[in-house]
């Protein structure tokens, strides 16, 4: 149908819905991001004023709390430790682990980086909001913990960076597992599905890759023997540590990017590279002011 004469709630017309044949359907919709999750688009202006507000915020902080075990709470609570060096920060998680979609080695090397700048890891202490954030980001005060009701710590500043939300919810409810994401076997096929598979963040796949664009060419295996009527091949957690990168704000006050090698060794990369990434990825050239705004 053509979704029908309303204005579906947004104030333009309602997207039309087309049905597309298939005969093997990959899954790469991707998450909505756990910081700021604003939800919209923001024009430059809007995303400056955001980022002074929230300096602001930390500027006037002796105490920061960063919650989140995933890389954006790592970077962020490492910039702060090493810009910040006469405040307390600590990264609060849930579980006993940073990073805990990453494989030993990657964790044993971010666990170092943490140590070094002097980051206080709270572990095991899964923390309830309490109350609701401004642009549900940032707030403050005490972190209790979810189950026991016990005090985690206080903060004079509490930077969330949890929440992050698969992009699935068109998909089959039995396709999800309870946190949205898509169930698969080892062949990142569907669970109770022969030709649908689901690669990158939305799959359930814990430590099968590093990355989503690892997992891009194996998954071109599965497709391929799928499509010739074969069994699809497993494909095998990754044991290489190089396909993410970690970008924090050194005690320098320089901007570094880390990528892990597979001995488990950091190298750093020129930022030559890191500003021509940025700059031009999106297709066009960026202003160098409007660049280091965003």
């Amino acid at each position: 149908g053509d979704g029908g004469g309303g204005d579906g709630g947004g104030g333009g017309a309602a997207a039309a819905s087309i049905d597309v044949p298939y005969d093997i359907l990959v899954l790469a919709t991707g998450v909505t991001d756990g910081f700021w999750k604003l939800g919209r688009p923001l024009a430059t202006a809007d995303w400056v004023q955001l980022r002074d507000e929230l300096q602001g915020k930390i500027d006037a902080a002796n105490t920061i709390a960063v919650v989140g075990a995933g890389l954006n709470g790592v970077q962020l609570a490492l910039s702060l430790a090493n810009l910040h060096a006469k405040k307390k920060v600590s990264l609060v998680i849930a579980g006993q682990t940073v990073c805990p979609r990453f494989n030993d080695k990657y964790q044993a090397v971010v666990e170092k980086m943490l140590k070094e700048a002097d980051v206080d890891v709270v572990r095991n202490a899964r923390v309830a909001k309490h109350d609701v954030p401004v642009c549900k980001s940032w707030s403050s005060g005490k972190l209790v913990h979810e189950r026991s009701g016990d005090e985690v710590l206080d903060a004079d500043l509490v930077l969330w960076c949890i929440g992050g939300t698969a992009n699935t919810s068109f998909l089959p409810k039995q396709w999800l597992d309870e946190r949205g994401h898509v169930k698969v076997d080892s062949s990142l096929v569907v669970q109770g599905e022969t030709h649908v598979l689901a690669l990158g963040d939305i799959s359930s796949t814990e430590k099968m890759t590093n990355a989503p664009r690892s997992q891009v060419s194996k998954t071109a295996k599965v497709v391929a023997a799928i499509a010739a009527g074969k069994k699809p091949p497993a494909i095998k957690p990754s044991t290489a540590v190089n396909d993410r990168a970690i970008g924090y704000f050194s005690k320098q006050h320089k901007m570094k990017v880390i990528m892990i090698n597979d001995s488990g060794k950091p190298n750093s990369i020129p930022m030559a590279i890191v500003y021509t990434y940025f700059r031009y990825s999106n297709g066009k050239a960026l202003p160098l002011k409007e660049w280091e705004a965003v």
